[in-house]
């Protein structure tokens, strides 16, 4: 029997969640399989069996592994990928991890030798979002874990990125699709990647997608993330809770995005010549309604200060929200998870009760 590998490598905010989640929940065809170890999404295993030194990654930098932690981080990981991969007797296997798109060249080299003795054929694939629109996505995606100063550029090296996969797997394995509405069926991802790899999605199959945020919900987390600059425990529940709040979306203004802009003369026309399409836009639509500067993201709206000392509730501790202090709204933003506990706290004993 021969045996393929459809390899799905992201890259960031292309509906990556949305279509790990259904394949993980899905009832596949039989002759189909999903890859997984326990997780919808492979990223954390394979930086594990293939990074060259995760502490590089900052899913491991406050770690202090030793070259031999490494080793054993590395050695351990291949031998759950292994194991995984000799129990596949499906004709067709799909695996998918964005963090296949981190890889240097080596990496990658390093990547197609351990999949090769399992597969006959492997084909990978990519989505690319149209430039602006990713920065912004970028950005928003950025402040969920870390503080991002709005003067921190933004590397694109498609050429580095996509020739890597071209040398080790062979151009015509790679297929590179455009994420954006028009070029996808519906605007529906998973439709669409699941017709490359030859299914058609089920309606049975569950999809989700990560929390998106509006402008004013980013400007209280901007402003969150200036106080509190790294992740902090609670988190999922302070971004859930702002993705309530209601407004415009982001926006950069073109001359922001011309500063952030940090990508090599000749990239945007190789990468148009190899995929077949441009991901530029128009970078001006949207500059009558638009952030220029860190100014326009920490001048917060009224509604949304209001907003947020209504989230406050009576509770213990209750935060003293100043509309000019940029102190006591990141703390308000900081309430917002002890808010959400409390609130579920609530909701489940009401339940219980009326039960």
């Amino acid at each position: 029997m021969r045996k393929v590998l459809h390899l799905h490598a992201g890259f960031h905010k292309t509906g990556t969640t949305a279509i790990q989640d259904y394949l993980f929940n899905a009832d596949l065809d039989p002759e189909y399989t999903y890859f997984h170890t326990g997780i919808a999404n492979s990223s954390f295993i394979m930086l594990q069996a293939f990074k060259q030194d995760i502490s590089d990654d900052p899913q491991f930098r406050k770690n202090e592994f030793t070259p031999e932690n490494i080793t054993q981080i590395r050695e351990r990981a291949r031998m759950r990928l292994a194991a995984r991969l000799s129990e596949i007797d499906q004709a067709h296997t799909i695996l998918s991890a964005e963090s296949i798109g981190t890889f240097t060249p080596a990496e990658c080299a390093d990547l197609y030798e351990f999949l090769k003795p399992y597969y006959d054929d492997i084909r990978v694939y990519v989505y690319i979002r149209p430039l602006k629109s990713r920065m912004e996505s970028a950005f928003q995606e950025n402040l969920k874990s870390r503080y991002r100063s709005l003067d921190e550029r933004f590397p694109f090296r498609f050429e580095t990125i996509i020739g890597k996969f071209d040398q080790c797997f062979g151009s015509s394995q790679v297929s590179i699709s455009k994420f954006s509405r028009d070029a996808l069926m519906g605007g529906d991802v998973v439709s669409h990647f699941m017709s490359q790899v030859g299914l058609d999605k089920k309606s049975s199959g569950r999809s989700e997608v990560n929390t998106s945020l509006s402008l004013p919900a980013i400007q209280l987390l901007y402003i969150y993330r200036k106080y509190f600059p790294q992740k902090q425990l609670g988190d999922p529940e302070r971004i859930q809770m702002l993705a309530s709040l209601p407004g415009e979306n982001l926006h950069f203004h073109s001359t922001l995005f011309k500063a952030l802009l940090n990508n090599p003369e000749g990239d945007l026309d190789w990468l148009k010549h190899r995929a077949g399409f441009s991901i530029t836009e128009d970078i001006e639509a949207d500059d009558h309604n638009s952030i220029r500067s860190e100014r326009d993201l920490t001048d917060i709206p009224a509604e949304s200060i209001s907003w947020l000392k209504a989230q406050q509730g009576n509770f213990l501790g209750r935060v003293q929200i100043r509309d000019s202090n940029l102190r006591s709204i990141a703390m308000g933003v900081r309430r917002l998870r002890s808010v959400a506990t409390i609130t579920r706290l609530l909701r489940r004993q009401k339940t219980l009760l009326g039960s």
